[in-house]
């Protein structure tokens, strides 16, 4: 008897898995991490959830990661292949952010890719009434479960067609993932992790924690947010990485961002 059970991998599986080998194979993906002082946006967001409407940190990473990308166009740009070994560099008019999303269907958790479309255009509470959406829309009637429906019955050849297409056709890549991405794990505490998609640029928001920070030569506690950022060096330079994470720390850090929204009657 062997000491080991191996299985085929399912459809999904499958999909997943040419998910993260076109990041691999597509792109040169460099990272970098770097701490972002969250005391004000924690306070930000209690006023914005009485001033506005409730709403969580997510929509703010959203929204700090779009117009981040919009101050930095080099970040809103994706390579793709031609046929059939040539490489185009396909530069984006819009701003989508790809959002990873964890929903149970059937008592079993479902993996997939949410897409804030226009996000740099949109206030914190039309994001927030986005990923509501996408997280708690009936499963009949959401378009991105009713895709991991399909890809559970799709043969392996359609599943490697359709990402032979992502990696080739801007048209369908946009139609079916956005231009930059984040991604947020909840409850982890003080530690980065690294991110990897096909996309240009990804960013990571890892764990916070209470640090010692310094301010006008005194010590005093803050809160810090480990934050990573994935970037295709294939299509952006190390220093345009760079000033992408500074312009999201800067956001982050200041939240002038909502600053009009809360002025607002």
């Amino acid at each position: 008897m062997k000491p080991f059970n191996a299985k085929p991998l399912t459809a999904v599986e499958t999909y997943m898995y040419g998910l993260k080998s076109r990041a691999q194979r597509n792109h040169c993906l460099g990272n970098g991490a770097f701490p972002v002082e969250v005391t004000a946006l924690n306070t930000v967001r209690k006023e914005y959830s009485k001033a506005v409407k409730p709403v969580t940190l997510l929509p703010f990473f959203v929204k700090a990661v779009a117009l981040a990308v919009r101050d930095n166009p080099g970040a809103n740009r994706i390579l793709f292949q031609r046929f059939p070994f040539r490489r185009k560099i396909v530069d984006f008019e819009v701003i989508d952010v790809n959002v990873p999303i964890v929903r149970v269907v059937d008592d079993e958790p479902v993996i997939f890719i949410g897409v804030v479309r226009g996000a740099d255009k949109l206030t914190i509470a039309e994001i927030q009434d986005e990923l509501t959406r996408i997280q708690r829309e009936p499963a009949e009637q959401s378009p991105y479960l009713q895709k991991m429906q399909k890809l559970k019955r799709a043969p392996r050849f359609a599943i490697s067609l359709y990402h032979w297409l992502m990696s080739r056709s801007p048209g369908f890549y946009l139609k079916n993932a956005g231009t930059c991405g984040v991604t947020a794990l909840d409850g982890m505490a003080g530690g980065h992790f690294f991110p990897i998609g096909p996309s240009t640029a990804v960013f990571a928001i890892g764990g916070a924690g209470d640090e010692v920070v310094a301010r006008d030569g005194e010590p005093v506690v803050r809160r810090v947010l480990q934050v990573a950022l994935a970037l295709d060096n294939y299509v952006a330079s190390g220093p345009e990485g760079l000033q992408l994470a500074l312009t999201f720390q800067q956001l982050l850090e200041t939240c002038s961002f909502v600053d009009s929204e809360l002025a607002e009657p």
